[in-house]
């Protein structure tokens, strides 16, 4: 509550925000377990890529998956830790609920080049999570690198039409 968010990771939106506690509900599954993280990386109101964040409680690994669900050995981590055992796992199948991940995906993205929306399907439902506009305030490295400038190559920068609370 002391430490403002922006003057360590410069992100501008929590520059002028007054710091405040929310709670909202742990989402589990029937055995208690914290659901996979699908976390939707829109460029252009489109999906580039989505960076899965699996079985948190238990062996807490990473796979990276595009939107056709093909795992293309990307790894988007902060520096050095690439090579960690983080992105040891088995492949996990598409979300049964994808396509309507999608669809709020491209509804809640647009009038933003890049934006990140996090997912979390349980019991049939899908939850909306973290909206990000900055994944790692922007300091992390894709590789290949191949991949780092074909994501940045996508982005366009305009000035949004739509009404942006700052």
């Amino acid at each position: 509550m002391k430490r403002n968010h922006y003057t360590w990771t410069k992100e501008h939106q929590y520059k002028n925000i007054q710091p405040t506690i929310f709670v909202e509900k742990l989402l589990c599954d029937k055995y208690g377990h914290i659901p996979n993280d699908y976390k939707l990386h829109m460029i252009n109101n489109k999906l580039a890529l989505v960076y899965c964040s699996i079985d948190r409680e238990g062996m807490n690994y990473r796979k990276i998956y595009d939107p056709s669900w093909n795992n293309n050995g990307i790894k988007w981590a902060p520096y050095g830790t690439h090579d960690s055992k983080r992105w040891e796992g088995p492949e996990i199948d598409k979300p049964e609920n994808f396509s309507h991940m999608i669809k709020l995906a491209r509804i809640l993205s647009q009038g933003f080049c890049y934006i990140r929306i996090d997912f979390y399907e349980l019991d049939g439902k899908v939850y909306v999570g973290e909206f990000t506009q900055h994944d790692q305030s922007g300091n992390s490295l894709i590789i290949p690198v191949e991949y780092d400038l074909k994501y940045g190559s996508l982005l366009t920068h305009k000035v949004s039409d739509r009404n942006i609370p700052y």
